[in-house]
This record gives structure tokens, sequence and C-alpha cells, in this order.
């Protein structure tokens, strides 16, 4: 009887020390179990929130079509912005006419024809900074008036929207001013003489000497021209009566100056015009009117004069 309770306690002692060794090994290798390496968990990589490229409204002008070149447009100033120096190309500008700022040729082209100025705009045909921002003017046509127009930036993909029913300005400023003593376009700029009589005449080189007609003459020197272009033609209008003098053609020509007309034309030249016109050789005539020069390349100026 003793001997089976001594065996039952051994055998629950040894129980006792197997469950002991097994927990200390579960609890060794539990706290040694070689961990997860911190590679394998899922990275989070924070938003830049860093601008790094930009292009902003800051101001803008509208001008409105006055009949002459068959478009409007408006100035607007940009801010354009990159961290890495601006380079931006002015065909990523388009306006939702279809329009991109890069072609400015066909509209320059349009406007001199108009009289207008384009070089007076001020408007920049490349964008190019070392630094991070630059400031400069686009020129932007359109065709629908007090409309909203919305012009994309495609790099950035942003809408830049102007009002053209705000901010108009007068086109009359950008128009090529001529006067009395200057004719002045893009493509010519020629001064002009008071007028004076010519007194010996010749055509096809013979002496011509008009009865009852006085030859009056306008000394034009070029100032600038570009290459080719000629005059074709003048005219003189009488103000009082509208009665219409057309300038002799180049057979005509002073022993003192050549004729204007139909002449190959260079920086420094000078040559004149002359008008045959009615006069009373009892009195002295004067003839308060206009003259319009027609040029070769299809324009025409028309500036206030007097014959005398």
């Amino acid at each position: 009887m003793a001997s089976k309770k001594r065996d039952s306690s051994l055998l629950s002692l040894l129980v006792i020390v197997v469950l002991g060794v097994l927990i200390g090994l579960l609890i060794f290798f539990g706290f040694n179990r070689p961990k997860k390496p911190i590679t394998d968990k899922p990275t989070v990589t924070e938003p830049d929130n860093k601008i790094k490229e930009s292009v902003e409204l800051v101001s803008y002008k509208v001008y409105e079509d006055d009949g002459s070149m068959g478009f409007n447009f408006a100035l607007a100033e940009l801010k354009f912005f990159n961290i890495d120096g601006v380079n931006y190309d002015l065909k990523n500008l388009k306006t939702d006419e279809g329009i991109k700022l890069d072609d400015y040729y066909f509209y320059e082209k349009k406007m001199a024809a108009a009289g207008i100025d384009y070089s007076l705009l001020e408007a920049v045909n490349e964008v190019v900074s070392e630094n991070t921002s630059l400031n400069a003017v686009v020129f932007i046509p359109y065709s629908v008036k007090d409309a909203k127009l919305m012009l994309t930036d495609t790099v950035n993909a942003r809408i830049i929207e102007i009002d053209t029913s705000k901010n108009k300005e007068d086109l009359g400023v950008f128009k090529y001013v001529s006067t009395p003593d200057e004719i002045k376009t893009k493509d010519y700029d020629l001064s002009v003489s008071k007028s004076y009589e010519s007194t010996t005449m010749k055509m096809d080189g013979e002496n011509y000497t008009p009865s009852m007609l006085s030859i009056y003459t306008f000394d034009l020197n070029v100032k600038a021209i570009s290459n080719g272009i000629k005059i074709t033609k003048a005219e003189f209008v009488q103000s009082d009566t509208n009665e219409k003098y057309e300038a002799l053609d180049e057979t005509y020509y002073s022993t003192k100056i050549g004729n204007i007309i139909n002449r190959d034309l260079r920086v420094g030249d000078t040559y004149a015009l002359f008008f045959e016109v009615f006069s009373n050789p009892e009195e002295k005539s004067t003839y308060a009117g206009k003259i319009t020069l027609y040029f070769s390349d299809g324009s025409a100026v028309t500036i206030d004069t007097v014959l005398r």
C-alpha cells in the first residue's frame, strides 16, 4: 500500500518536471524566435506638396477690334515659376478657341496691315530665365467679345480665366503715327519736307514747262525701309473741293532731285513727289488737303498737308 502511494507521488513529480521543461522550452524559443525584418512592413510615402512649376495670372488688359484687324486681343501679365529656372514654351498655353500663344506671326501681319505696331505691345515670344520666377506679358488673340476667355496651361493642367468684358483699353495707343513731317509704319519710315514749287522739270530727258500749272514738290528722305518696298503712286485730294491730283510718274523729274515713284529705295536716299496743279500766275495759290501714298506691299498711308 505504501509502495503504491510512493509510485503515485513519483509519477506526479515526473509529470510536473516534464511540464516544467516543456513550458521552459516554449518560453525560451518564444523569446528567441527571429523577428520579421522591418523592411517587410508596408512603407508609407508622405505626399510632396511642394510646387515645382506654375503659371499664374497677375493682371490683364483687353483691346477690341475697331474693324481694321478682324480679331480682338488681350495682353496678360503672367507669373511663371519653376524651381529649376524658368523655361516655358508658349505653345503650352492654349485658348478655348484653339489658339496656341506661340502662333503670333499671322496676327502680327494683320495688325501691321491695319496700321498697328506689334512691337509696341511689348509682348514676349519666349519665356526663359535663370531665376525661379519671371513676370512676362503675353499676347492672347480671340474672337468672341465680352466673354470668359479660358487659357489652358497644358503643362500644369490648369485653366486661367480672363473676363474680356472688363479692363478694356484704347487700341489706338499701338497705332503707327504718321504726321505731315513723317510717314511711319513697321516697314518704312520717311521724313517729308514742306512743299515747294519746282520750276526746272524734265520729262523723258526733255525740258518740261507746263502752262497755267504749277508743280508742287515734296522731298522724302528714307530713314528706314524693308527690302523691295516701293511707292507705286501718290494722290493729293484738295479739302475744299475734293479735287484729286495724282503724282507725276517716274518719267518726270526735276533737274535738282529724282522722282520717288517706283524707285528702289535705300536708307539715306532722298527723292521727291511731284504734283501738277492749276494755279493763277497773278496770285499765290495755297491748297490744303491730304496726300495718300500707295506702297508695293499693298499698304497705304494718308497725311495732312498743304501745297503752297
